[in-house]
């Protein structure tokens, strides 16, 4: 028996053992911030579905004022990441009265025009714990989501680029160069990036053997959900948080079509345009506590989109034109 009872003992203590080894390698705080990583990227996943659904509603003409059964769902499963959803009460006391940033200069209480329906805008409100250097911190993630085009976080139009009178039949084009290019201008920390969305070579639109392109044209659908950052120390009162993060997430959708000549004949085709595009301080827990503890305010978005069409003339013509998307530093500018 005491034998047997040594044996025990040994086990319990090797076991204790390696316990203690695994907590060392991984301790709780490090384990609870890969957690608080993998829920960003759960709501990050989730709010893309929905942006890609309701962009298709908004293009189909089918978007209504209630929510559909996909869009409770995808809810649903935010609310099981502990998100919450933010009536149009909750909006007002959140914009117009109760929330206050915390600046370097000074306090600064944000004073706007409170939306007057969650209908077209989507609210979520999530809280996340992140510990660095021994010191937990709280991130409040609010991000304002499009459904409709009834708001400045959607666009829509159109681009078109068309033969000019000096050139009445068009622009003769490269086979080895992109005829039509896009980019996403990503702003980080006030650095310019430009990101390539879609890139044809002239065979993906029209026969080989074509002579001239005569037009472009691109239509496009754009809808985003951007996020505000708030951090403090754990424990404290909300009133001292400070916004330490913003950024946004962008579906973009359309269509672009090219016209030319094969031959003297009159050709034409498009190409469909599905692509989304986030800066990377959306929902970031990780970047918002470092900005918090920095003492700034990380700041980057998709600002716009950039159109190329590239012709060969005696000038080697290149086209370009620009969407301007709308940023925010403040929650009260979406409306």
């Amino acid at each position: 028996m005491k034998k047997f009872i040594s044996i025990l003992m040994a086990i319990v203590l090797l076991s204790s053992c390696c316990l203690a080894k695994a907590s060392e390698d991984h301790p709780l705080y490090e384990r609870n911030n890969i957690i608080a990583n993998q829920k960003d990227q759960e709501i990050i996943s989730i709010i893309s579905q929905l942006l890609e659904h309701n962009t298709e509603k908004v293009i189909a003409g089918t978007q209504s004022s209630n929510l559909d059964s996909f869009e409770l769902e995808k809810e649903s499963q935010l609310q099981d990441l502990g998100v919450e959803i933010l009536n149009d009460q909750e909006v007002a006391a959140l914009i117009g009265n109760s929330l206050q940033s915390i600046y370097m200069g000074g306090q600064e209480t944000i004073n706007v025009t409170v939306p007057s329906t969650t209908n077209d805008i989507r609210w979520y409100s999530t809280r996340t714990n992140y510990t660095v250097s021994n010191v937990t911190y709280e991130v409040q993630h609010i991000t304002a989501t499009a459904r409709t085009n009834n708001t400045n976080l959607a666009a829509h139009g159109a681009k078109v680029h068309a033969s000019s009178d000096s050139n009445p039949d068009g622009y003769v084009v490269n086979i080895f160069h992109k005829l039509v290019e896009i980019y996403a201008h990503k702003i980080a920390s006030y650095v310019l990036d430009k990101l390539p969305v879609v890139g044809w070579l002239p065979y993906e639109f029209i026969p080989v053997g074509i002579t001239k392109v005569s037009n472009a044209s691109t239509t496009y659908q754009v809808l985003s959900s951007t996020s505000f950052s708030f951090v403090k120390i754990s424990g404290q009162d909300d009133y001292y948080q400070v916004l330490s993060e913003t950024s946004n997430y962008i579906k973009f959708s359309g269509s672009t079509s090219v016209s030319g000549v094969n031959n003297g004949t009159p050709v034409s085709n498009a190409q469909v345009i599905n692509e989304t595009t986030y800066a990377d301080g959306f929902v970031n827990t990780a970047n918002a506590v470092n900005a918090y503890i920095n003492n700034s305010v990380y700041r980057s978005y998709i600002d716009g989109y950039e159109f190329n069409f590239c012709g060969v003339d005696d000038n080697n013509y290149t086209f370009t034109d620009y969407i301007v998307y709308p940023t925010f530093n403040m929650m009260g500018q979406i409306y």
